[in-house]
């Protein structure tokens, strides 16, 4: 997929705005341009001696539109005092479809129909809809313009050529960030600074972390959740060579498995990320197997893993996925698989092949697909004899009634007496983002 960003600005900026932008959010960019009054080809500035007021930014794009071709899936457009989230843009539009007429962004409240998208805050075309707009204005002697270019060219899109489909998306914002919750979410932020477009940089990079952790559940399987994401915490706040965070999300059964795990991908920072089910039980080593991983500076796609798999409280065999591995079988010391879920996998890779809107064999059919599609090369490997995971399976109705203790690298699993359900707790938080130790926040 490729994004073209471009940014609209006015020579008297270029030193100032544009290049607090260079030093940003655009270092995160492939292609770009800035959209001025004079072209400079080394900068990769595009112009062509319009005016340079404000009232002349319509004449700008209609430059654009007429002496610009780029073979881009998707083009986006902002102005030069935007702060942008480009990975989670770019996460957004990865599932959508260039060769549809959209036209996406921020929809101003109070703006007569067919309504107008914000150029402050950004928008989008893809690629069907830029090449309506170039055909537009190469076609038409008397270009319609207003003085501001998002009114501009929202008429065109709109009213002037129409069957385009507007996708509304209030990520993009029109102003500047007011809260936490805000910043976490953003596409855009717009009446940025330079000063503020650094302050904003060094909050998003300290948001990103090595290392992932996703847990999927259900609010019925809270006690059995918060057991493993107390874990989970105590190993990261005993891990702090690497920079590790742990994120869920729960609901009541809403949402497919498959689609659950496209929302945790997409939310988080980690170069990494891995999956774990609520229900299972990690080694005690679980972070620290992945240390050698991060730190050895090999820019690994995926890691190998290792689990051990019990049936109804007794260990049965190892099992193994592994890039060594194309298919899945069975041996008798172990099962072998492909790479899953389960594995530690590049997010960047993952984002790209997805997983599929299904309930049930979502891991195997992502595991195929993600097989097929190459992206894998390089594997971390760990010890292929010792598990970090332990599967609990054929006790589904009443796994909560298990407990456990270590016996060396695996568990030893028993049924006490049930404990009373007046015991048990619910809680109403539906997704959460823990991150060790730089940064620690809930969300509701």
């Amino acid at each position: 997929m490729k994004v073209t960003y471009i940014i609209l600005t006015c020579q008297k900026y270029i030193p100032t705005r544009c290049l607090a932008i260079r030093k940003t959010w655009l270092q995160d960019v492939e292609d770009y341009y800035f959209l001025s009054a004079e072209p400079d080809e080394e900068n990769r500035v595009l112009g062509w001696n319009t005016p340079d007021d404000y009232e002349s930014c319509s004449k700008k794009y209609i430059e654009f539109f007429r002496n610009v071709k780029l073979d881009s899936d998707w083009l986006f457009f902002c102005d030069d005092d935007t702060f942008v989230f480009t990975k989670r843009l770019e996460n957004m539009l990865r599932t959508k479809n260039p060769d549809d007429p959209l036209f996406i962004g921020y929809e101003f409240p109070d703006v007569e129909p067919p309504g107008g998208f914000s150029g402050g805050a950004g928008f989008v075309l893809s690629k069907y809809t830029y090449e309506k707009v170039c055909d537009y204005v190469n076609s038409t002697q008397d270009v319609w313009v207003s003085m501001y270019t998002d009114i501009t060219v929202s008429t065109w899109l709109l009213v002037r050529i129409g069957g385009i489909q507007k996708v509304i998306d209030y990520r993009f914002h029109p102003y500047q960030c007011r809260n936490q919750s805000d910043f976490d979410n953003a596409f855009t932020f717009h009446y940025i600074n330079p000063d503020q477009m650094k302050e904003y940089y060094s909050m998003m990079r300290e948001l990103e972390c090595d290392i992932s952790i996703l847990i999927p559940t259900m609010k019925p399987r809270e006690r059995l959740f918060r057991q493993v994401l107390a874990e989970v915490e105590r190993q990261i706040r005993k891990t702090p060579e690497i920079r590790v965070e742990v994120l869920w999300e729960s609901d009541n059964g809403e949402l497919t498995l498959g689609q659950k795990r496209n929302v945790l991908v997409d939310k988080c920072h980690g170069k990494y990320h891995c999956f774990i089910d609520d229900d299972d039980v990690i080694a005690q080593d679980f972070i620290r197997t992945f240390i050698p991983m991060i730190k050895n500076g090999i820019d690994y796609d995926c890691a190998s893993f290792v689990g051990a798999h019990y049936m109804k409280g007794k260990f049965n065999k190892l099992f193994h996925h592994s890039l060594d591995y194309p298919e899945w079988d069975e041996r008798p010391d172990r099962f072998i698989r492909s790479v899953s879920p389960m594995n530690m996998i590049k997010t960047s890779i993952v984002r790209e092949v997805r997983y599929k809107d299904i309930r049930n064999t979502e891991d195997h059919e992502f595991s195929k697909r993600l097989m097929s599609s190459g992206l894998l090369k390089t594997e971390f490997k760990i010890d292929p004899n010792r598990p970090i995971y332990h599967y609990i399976d054929g006790v589904k109705e009443d796994r909560e009634e298990w407990t456990y203790v270590w016996n060396g690298n695996y568990i030893t699993l028993s049924k006490p007496i049930p404990t009373s359900v007046f015991d048990r707790f619910v809680i109403n938080q539906s997704s959460g983002n823990v991150v060790y130790p730089f940064l620690k926040t809930f969300r509701g």
